[in-house]
């Protein structure tokens, strides 16, 4: 997963930890849900990065909520909230075990304003 927070360098995740740079795919098979979870643990853009579908989702375009099947979150050191304001994910594609898609939200955390955007190409279970 790549992640580019407010037109910043985009951070790329993988499931290497060394770079204190990476991503967690959860599987739920009760709620069918996939959640992509990126960490940077690095203190440039610190902050968990969350996507969360259903396993069966298709291609198109999906509008992103705070609560719902198509979710989007960023959590950083603050004890504040981030809350989603704006945001969509499109899949381009969607075969066999393999997902491929872009997303882009925003919302803000307090009174900071945070632009997300990205890239996803995962295989799932």
């Amino acid at each position: 997963m790549t992640v580019t927070r407010n037109s910043g360098t985009p951070i790329v995740m993988d499931a290497n930890d060394d770079d204190g740079k990476y991503m967690m795919i959860q599987e739920n098979n009760v709620g069918n849900e996939i959640a992509l979870v990126g960490y940077n643990t690095t203190t440039t853009d610190f902050g968990i990065y969350g996507l969360a579908f259903p396993k069966t989702v298709s291609t198109g375009t999906y509008n992103l909520v705070q609560d719902g099947t198509y979710t989007a979150t960023v959590s950083s050191s603050s004890d504040q909230q981030f809350v989603l304001t704006s945001g969509t994910m499109t899949v381009t594609s969607h075969s066999g075990n393999n997902i491929v898609g872009t997303f882009s939200y925003a919302g803000h955390i307090g009174a900071s304003n945070i632009s997300i955007g990205g890239s996803f190409n995962i295989t799932t279970h």
